[in-house]
């Protein structure tokens, strides 16, 4: 017994992984949890991101000091991500004939963004801020998701769509990446100095 509390423990990400004691037969995994039921909680809760309340992130949308409404948008899912992307990519003709498929082009950054914050914000303000008939009729629009190009400006787009790659994950490797850039810029202009 002595052998298995005297052995190193290595910590990966979370799980506690035992090292080979003179005593053991092999490795087994012991979760910092302890319990199998504690780790399909985990992922039931990881699982439901949609719904969970404390991910949800209201957006207040002001001009001018007044506030005009207020927005809630949640984390988006990989798959949906995707989605967006495909619905929003400009497809060229194929040159080749129409029995070719088309050749994909750039995404239409403008469709981008209004479909992923329609995307990303909740049920209920999806059809009460977005789906408003009179709004869509006005404007004689078909599909709910165009009411955010006609109501939001470029720069709140921009700045709701930043705020849904945040809480959804994306933002935190452009941050490093910028961080990197930053060091990078600030070494060539070093050089560039120590050369003149």
């Amino acid at each position: 017994m002595e052998a298995n509390e005297n052995r190193e423990v290595k910590d990966y990400t979370g799980v506690s992984v035992p090292t080979q004691g003179a005593g053991d037969t092999g490795c087994a995994a012991v979760l910092q949890r302890g319990k199998e039921e504690d780790i399909v909680t985990a992922l039931l809760k990881a699982a439901e991101f949609r719904s969970d309340e404390e991910l949800v992130t209201p957006i207040e949308l002001k001009r001018n000091g007044k506030l005009l409404f207020t927005l809630r948008v949640r984390p988006v899912s990989d798959e949906e991500l995707n989605y967006v992307r495909r619905q929003t990519r400009i497809m060229y003709k194929n040159p080749a004939g129409k029995k070719y498929p088309p050749i994909e082009g750039p995404i239409d950054l403008a469709k981008f963004n209004s479909r992923l914050i329609y995307v990303a914000t909740v049920e209920e303000d999806r059809e009460r801020v977005w789906g408003q008939r009179a709004v869509k009729e006005r404007y004689d629009l078909v599909e709910s998701w165009e009411t955010v190009g006609i109501i939001l400006t470029a720069g709140e787009k921009s700045r709701i769509t930043d705020v849904i790659l945040t809480i959804s994950g994306m933002n935190e490797d452009a941050d490093a990446d910028e961080e990197e850039d930053e060091g990078t810029e600030k070494l060539e202009s070093l050089e560039d100095y120590a050369k003149n």
